[in-house]
């Protein structure tokens, strides 16, 4: 019973519960000098047309299948997690902004590439993904929120694509006027 409280039952990864116990430690590691950590929020392109089209069935199947392909892009130190529907979340430990830029350029990649064998089709997808790292004065909502606003950037500018969030501004001791921040940063557009 306490499985099924921080185990998605269907994909059989954390849900959104198990993923935010597995991020807690991390957090509280940010505040730390060190390392950095990232997350990636990934969410499939046009799932709900699976569901429409193929049904609800099909679209288990495909959420399995591309859970599995995600997996193996990870580490076995990631974590990934579903936050429900067809939207997911890793954990990237020790990984810096670039990295994980590159880590989730992978798992489009891989996912664009996996065709899913339903019983009356091949359905083929594609994932938008935001990336961000965690920072010292991150909470769970503000880390969260510059990964979907990635995701969302990533999203509007044509789907199947990563987009990393803004790196934080830093004060200029000899600035007068705070710059403005960056734009969230696209790796590449593919169609």
């Amino acid at each position: 019973m306490e499985r099924l409280q921080v185990v998605d039952a269907l994909t059989d990864v954390p849900n959104r519960r198990g993923f935010y116990q597995g991020l807690a430690p991390w957090l509280a590691l940010a505040r730390r000098p060190g390392q950095p950590t990232a997350v990636v929020i990934l969410n499939l392109d046009s799932f709900k047309r699976v569901n429409d089209h193929y049904g609800h069935g099909v679209g288990d199947t495909v959420l399995k299948a591309i859970v599995d392909a995600v997996r193996g892009q990870l580490r076995d130190s990631d974590l990934m997690g579903r936050l429900g529907g067809a939207e997911f979340a890793l954990l990237l430990p020790r990984t810096g902004l670039p990295e994980a830029v590159v880590v989730a350029e992978r798992i489009r990649q891989a996912v664009a590439a996996l065709p899913v064998k339903a019983e009356r089709a091949v359905i083929n997808l594609t994932a938008s993904m935001g990336v961000t790292t965690i920072r010292a004065e991150d909470s769970t909502v503000s880390l969260f929120k510059r990964a979907d606003e990635a995701l969302q950037a990533a999203k509007l500018r044509g789907r199947n694509q990563v987009v990393a969030a803004a790196a934080p501004v830093l004060p200029d001791d000899d600035a007068d006027l705070d710059p403005p921040a960056a734009a969230p940063t696209t790796v590449g557009q593919h169609r």
